[in-house]
């Protein structure tokens, strides 16, 4: 025994500051943090926000090109594991015209999509086995847009953010939380 009574009314021995006494052994008291947290030394520490942006974020394309738009999942690795991941994307259609997409992240079965003039909608997964989850940042959606409009108009790539959701798999999170802390999109230009 590391720690705790000895059976004689004495101990065995105290628990560095921070650990607790489990079962005769010192260990992390801490079993769970809260979202956006990782145990560092037995305490909960801030990682940072799990966030989602389009990228690039500022774009200028000629009439009639091409380019290809990145939904970027920005996490710190040893997240909270995300096994799936919806996106709604919203723009002007008389500006962009989607394309075709992929998913180039092992959330690469789609389990449901929808393309219309001004919006993608896309529902990914990491497939049969769910813990083939995220652990580090990725691209999880790329968008291959034709720019229609004319010279001098725009549009903003934005999320709707009641379509968008990144689910985690941690013990810590409540079954299928949205984990996602902010959304960024991107304004593209008409030059």
């Amino acid at each position: 025994r590391q720690c705790g009574g000895d059976g004689c009314g004495g101990t065995c021995g105290i628990c560095p500051s921070g650990e607790t006494c489990l079962n005769g052994r010192c260990g992390c008291g801490v079993e769970c943090c809260a979202r956006r947290h990782n145990i560092v030394n037995c305490q909960c520490v801030d990682k940072g926000p799990v966030t989602l942006s389009v990228l690039p974020s500022i774009a200028s394309h000629a009439p009639g090109s091409t380019f290809t738009a990145a939904v970027h999942l920005d996490m710190v690795r040893d997240s909270h594991l995300p096994p799936s991941a919806s996106v709604g994307l919203v723009f002007d259609s008389a500006v962009l015209e989607a394309l075709s997409f992929q998913v180039p992240t092992s959330l690469n079965s789609i389990l449901w999509e929808r393309v219309l003039p001004g919006k993608v909608e896309i529902v990914t997964t990491a497939g049969a086995n769910p813990w083939n989850a995220l652990n580090q940042s990725a691209d999880i959606i790329t968008v291959r847009f034709k720019v229609i409009g004319g010279r001098g108009s725009s549009t903003i790539l934005e999320f709707v953010a009641s379509e968008t959701r990144v689910l985690s798999l941690s013990e810590c999170d409540q079954f299928a939380e949205n984990i996602v802390d902010r959304i960024n999109g991107a304004a593209i230009l008409v030059s």
